[in-house]
């Protein structure tokens, strides 16, 4: 974002000098302007003026404000090997995504992940395939490298032949085990996440990197960064993402936080408009939660669910919360919903909170068997020039 104010700076002085303002003039006008430009960001980016534990504070810039400002620093990874499989060629990266200790209270903090590109013997140009997948690292402290189970190699090459798409797979989102605070118990997957927003609710005005979710597409941001360093053969600019259940979410969210996505395909991460959705889910069970929902009832989530901390954390996590910001736009992008009809957390009518009908396609599986298939359609129709419009909206 600041930056875009050191280019109209620049521009300015520019435009100032070819009207024949003396360089004089023109120095002390840009520099005046560069000191009100800095001190009212920093104002705003401290939220001194509206951000102290009040409700109408705006933190959907927090966010893409993080992906940008990791964006700018040096890119660290390194190429480990490359293996041939049939019809398709796979690169092993190992990519230092980020150091994310909020306040210091979270270890280990340093991002690690593998990163595997496969390239199919007739790649497609400009567009490519990003899986967020699981994996552990950091098994109860002690980093180890665990293959992720989401995404195995042999869908994934699959994919790649059968669509003649370079797909990225970036594992370990989020890294775990990561320990908060002075818990000393390594946590994982919702235990982590329900962790995060527990803290980030105890003082959002001073933890606003907290929520898990945060670095989550901040490392899928980074891996398509290196991607595209490594890729330039094919020319590959533009990304389409998907992920299942927490990486879905993540998904979701690398839409609004980095504009080189084009297309999204979320899996089974019915949550959007999380407070109705899961108040929803409450009153399905008949006052009760779900058995998955156990990691945030632990952490005390469900009591704050119409807390003004919640509220905010929703700014930051909730898709649907930037629909009134600047990031609006980036809620139009493609996106193929893919739900489970047997889903163990989520209600099967959750999408009546958020489908629009306008660019969404929403598709309901019975069973996890059906995921490469519908993801090998949508990937095959983008990739053929594929624009929504409001006639093909659809449910299936």
């Amino acid at each position: 974002m600041f930056k875009r104010y050191l280019w109209k700076l620049c521009w300015l002085a520019f435009a100032l000098v070819k009207r024949g303002e003396s360089m004089k003039k023109t120095y002390l006008v840009v520099i005046v302007l560069f000191f009100i430009s800095t001190k009212v960001y920093t104002l705003l980016h401290n939220n001194i003026f509206f951000c102290r534990n009040s409700p109408e504070c705006d933190l959907s810039h927090v966010l893409p404000d993080y992906r940008e400002q990791i964006s700018g620093t040096p890119l660290k990874y390194t190429l480990i090997n490359t293996a041939p499989l049939a019809q398709v060629v796979v690169r092993h990266y190992e990519l230092l995504s980020q150091h994310w200790s909020p306040d210091d209270m979270v270890t280990p903090a340093q991002w690690r992940h593998n990163v595997d590109i496969y390239i199919p013997e007739t790649a497609k140009e400009h567009h490519a395939l990003v899986v967020v997948n699981n994996g552990i690292n950091y098994d109860k402290g002690v980093q180890i490298t665990g293959k992720p189970g989401d995404f195995p190699q042999e869908t994934l090459a699959s994919i790649s032949r059968d669509t003649n798409t370079i797909v990225i797979s970036v594992s370990d989102i989020p890294n775990q085990y990561l320990t908060f605070q002075d818990d000393k118990k390594p946590l994982k997957e919702d235990e982590s996440v329900s962790r995060s927003w527990a803290l980030f609710m105890e003082a959002p005005e001073k933890r606003e990197l907290m929520p898990l979710n945060i670095p989550m597409v901040t490392a899928l941001s980074q891996a398509m960064r290196l991607a595209k360093k490594e890729l330039t053969q094919w020319n590959i600019n533009s990304f389409i993402i998907t992920g299942i259940s927490k990486r879905g979410w993540t998904t979701w969210l690398s839409a609004i936080a980095d504009p080189d996505v084009e297309a999204i395909v979320p899996f089974a991460i019915d949550l959007l408009d999380i407070d109705a959705s899961l108040e929803h889910i409450y009153q399905s069970y008949g006052g009760n939660w779900p058995i998955t929902f156990y990691p945030y009832y632990q952490q005390g989530i469900d009591e704050k669910i119409k807390s003004p901390t919640f509220t905010q954390l929703r700014q930051i996590i909730d898709p649907l919360r930037y629909l009134n910001t600047i990031y609006q736009p980036r809620l139009a992008i493609p996106k193929y919903i893919i739900n489970a009809s047997g889903d163990d957390f989520f209600v099967p009518d959750n999408t009546r909170f958020y489908f629009s009908g306008k660019y969404d396609y929403a598709f309901y599986l019975a069973g996890a068997i059906a995921i490469v298939s519908s993801l090998l359609v949508f990937v095959f129709v983008k990739s053929k020039g594929f624009k929504a419009n409001e006639s093909q909206s659809c449910v299936h």
